[in-house]
């Protein structure tokens, strides 16, 4: 029954498109070091290493959430159900476009890059046809038979991430640590409980939509 796009296209239309991380980051946004030296810790005790860390990868979920972008170099993969003039990524900052491919026979095909350009923009990067160039014809007529995988992100190391992020991103990790089992009351959906310098840097860097917070389509 999912091989009929035409009868089922109303219906997905305004679907949210997934994005599935096919290769993670290498490397923490912050490392360690740096947060022991901001929450003034010992650097040489690691009996709470394995805590810090997860409140470093926490911090960094909450600010991808929140501000729309990518911070250390991350793979992924979305699929779309039909050719079209543009494809809005919406990961950044958009490093690469790695390959897209469609469904013919049941199979993926690769599609030359000389068929499309890729967009440079401050917010969502878009996969655009290129001059006198056409999508193919012989794609198979099935949900999710375009596939793009591609990297965002600052960098592959820390030192890539501006360094107003990475002092939020400090901020916040510290707060988690400081503030460890108390119980919020606000809504998470409104991100209330920031700590105030890690809002302010993040505002910097939030990518405004009229959609909301998250990541959508």
């Amino acid at each position: 029954m999912y091989n009929s796009f035409s009868a089922m296209g109303q219906a997905f239309k305004s679907k949210a498109y997934t994005y599935k991380i096919t290769v993670p980051p290498v490397n923490l946004p912050v490392s360690l070091a740096e947060v022991k030296s901001y929450c003034k810790l010992d650097e040489l005790d690691a009996s709470e290493d394995a805590l810090l860390t997860l409140f470093i990868q926490s911090a960094s979920g909450v600010f991808e959430q929140y501000t729309n972008r990518v911070l250390v170099t991350t793979t992924f993969a979305t699929f779309r159900d039909c050719f079209e003039g543009c494809y809005e990524i919406r990961r950044s900052p958009l490093q690469t476009i790695d390959l897209i491919q469609y469904l013919k026979g049941g199979l993926f095909t690769s599609i030359s890059s000389a068929v499309y350009d890729v967009t440079d923009e401050e917010s969502y990067s878009r996969v655009v046809l290129a001059e006198d160039q056409s999508w193919p014809t012989d794609k198979d007529n099935r949900l999710q038979s375009v596939k793009i995988i591609f990297k965002a992100g600052y960098g592959d190391d820390s030192s890539d991430i501006p360094a107003e992020i990475r002092n939020g991103l400090l901020a916040h990790v510290c707060s988690l640590y400081e503030n460890r089992g108390d119980c919020c009351q606000s809504s998470p959906a409104t991100f209330d409980n920031l700590p105030n310098a890690s809002r302010i840097a993040y505002n910097q860097y939030k990518i405004r939509s009229l959609i909301g917070n998250t990541w959508r389509c």
